[in-house]
């Protein structure tokens, strides 16, 4: 009985050494990817981390994996250019032109910005109204128009 028992144990104490040793070793692999990545991808990863966070401590259903599908809105939409401000297109004419990361009009980050969240050229601000504004308009990033038309085969649409 005491010999079952010390190999029992010896076989969880080898299983928990591996378990260790493989979540280091994917945590070491995470990390070398991520030190691959160019500066400025980093950088506006680490916007869109934080905006998740606040985002889900104020009751947005979203999960941690939405990071690639609003980094490619911010590129797409601001090159990542926080003080990006388009003053060519429609809104622009009509005296509201798009600003920030994911280049929302005045009125639109007024009306899904969360309060202490107020500079809509701050770049976690920026992307906390303009991912409450996909969810409220398109039900989420599934429908958001760019994302569908590029996951189509064709080129990006501005929201």
């Amino acid at each position: 009985m005491y010999a079952q028992q010390a190999f029992e144990q010896a076989t969880k104490v080898a299983a928990d050494a591996h378990a260790q040793r493989e979540a280091a070793a994917k945590a070491e692999a995470e990390r070398q990817i991520e030190m691959r990545k160019p500066a400025k991808q980093r950088e506006v990863e680490g916007w869109i981390k934080e905006a998740i966070k606040v985002l889900q401590a104020n009751g947005t259903n979203i999960d941690n994996n939405s990071v690639d599908e609003i980094y490619t809105i911010i590129m797409k939409e601001s090159n990542g250019n926080p003080n990006a401000v388009n003053n060519w297109d429609s809104n622009a004419m009509r005296g509201t032109p798009s600003k920030g990361l994911m280049q929302c009009i005045d009125p639109t980050f007024r009306a899904y910005k969360l309060p202490g969240y107020d500079n809509i050229l701050a770049p976690v601000d920026n992307i906390i109204a303009g991912v409450r504004y996909t969810y409220a308009r398109y039900g989420g990033f599934h429908n958001h128009p760019g994302l569908v038309s590029m996951g189509l085969g064709g080129g990006y649409r501005g929201y």
